[in-house]
């Protein structure tokens, strides 16, 4: 059983503060560290999950919220941004993930998110991100902005997806069963069943593999 146990860092005259969220207890510490180090004025929570700082919401709410994300199915990320919105609804969201998913990012926008970055990328960045996303501004990092600076466009052609398609099949493509996609959108089985297989039809596709791949030539360029 994951230890939910919080630490704070608490620093007078405060104007900040940023909640650190991450499974790994070392990456979480080095975070904590690196906030300390290069900026005033903030109080510092740290903690495995977003359930353990919402209990905190009385006392600390937070103005940012930095969630890492692992390897693996993006369900449990999508969970997190959901109930950080639900109970924080002004919070700024910043997800650093393993590595880059320029098909889910849009998605990531839409649900909320402000700022995205890699782990992989340089402590500069990370520095650059939270400073623009304090001053009220978004921010995507490099590795993927410079990359293809059309990510977010569409193409126009007669196979563009709906809203809720667009929604319903960047979820198929992380291998999220139909059941748990209902839930999540509030809709019935059926209708997610009907959404999934209108996406396969548009999209002329059979499998999720060939939905990531038609995913990716239709909205990334």
């Amino acid at each position: 059983m994951i230890n939910h146990k919080l630490y704070t860092t608490r620093i007078l005259f405060t104007m900040h503060t940023l909640a650190v969220i991450d499974k790994q207890p070392i990456l979480r510490t080095g975070i904590r560290l690196f906030l300390k180090s290069n900026f005033n004025d903030i109080t510092i929570l740290t903690a495995d999950s977003v359930e353990s700082v919402i209990p905190l919401y009385s006392e600390y709410i937070p103005d940012l919220f930095i969630l890492g994300m692992g390897i693996g199915p993006k369900a449990e990320y999508f969970d997190s941004i959901k109930a950080i919105r639900k109970q924080f609804p002004e919070a700024v969201i910043l997800l650093y993930d393993q590595k880059p998913d320029t098909i889910l990012l849009p998605l990531y926008l839409k649900t909320g998110v402000h700022g995205y970055i890699s782990k992989q990328n340089d402590i500069e960045e990370l520095d650059a991100c939270i400073r623009q996303l304090l001053a009220g501004k978004k921010y995507i990092c490099k590795q993927i902005s410079d990359a293809n600076s059309k990510i977010f466009r569409r193409r126009r052609n007669p196979a563009a997806l709906s809203s809720r398609e667009y929604e319903v099949a960047n979820y198929l493509s992380q291998g999220m069963k139909i059941s748990w996609i209902a839930q999540t959108m509030g809709i019935k089985i059926s209708t997610g069943s009907t959404f999934k297989n209108k996406i396969f039809k548009k999209l002329n596709v059979e499998n999720i593999l060939q939905l990531r791949e038609a995913m990716f030539l239709t909205y990334a360029h």
